[in-house]
């Protein structure tokens, strides 16, 4: 009897194994142009065409308590290639206030109030948390990239 029950545990938990596998998220790509293809739930995006293109993407950045804002971007691929669309994240400022300060006793012995103080809000880092993929065109001539700061 004994022997039984441990054969249906393991039974069980095989049956709830391959239950998580099929449920598992799979990487689907969603094809902008003949050859051309992003992740539909990720950063990164392929070209299997011999020209340049250029991809059109929003990307939202938030955090922990922090409100997504969503921003353009663009990304060049190359041919033959699969590149990191750019998921540059600003920090949030959140708004200051003014703050009211206890009264001061003066000289004179009679308490004076004091003027507000100023305090700044807090600087909230932000992080990529999703983007959607919206457009590829051809565009074989892409902007030279920036200089890196360094000299030759």
């Amino acid at each position: 009897m004994g022997q039984r029950r441990i054969v249906a545990g393991f039974g069980l938990a095989a049956l709830a194994a391959g239950a998580v596998t099929v449920a598992a998220p799979q990487a689907f790509a969603q094809e902008l142009a003949p050859g051309v293809s992003c992740e539909e739930f990720g950063f990164e995006c392929s070209n299997d065409t011999d020209d340049t293109y250029r991809v059109k993407s929003t990307v939202g950045c938030g955090g922990s308590g922090v409100a997504t804002t969503w921003h353009d971007v663009t990304t060049y691929v190359p041919p033959r290639a699969r590149v990191t669309v750019s998921t540059t994240c600003s920090p949030r400022h959140e708004s200051g206030s003014w703050e009211h300060q206890p009264p001061k006793l003066g000289p004179d012995g009679k308490y004076e109030s004091q003027p507000p103080v100023w305090e700044p809000g807090d600087v909230v880092p932000t992080r990529p948390t999703g983007v959607i993929h919206q457009s590829a065109v051809v565009d074989n001539n892409p902007p030279a990239p920036a200089p890196s700061g360094s000299f030759g």
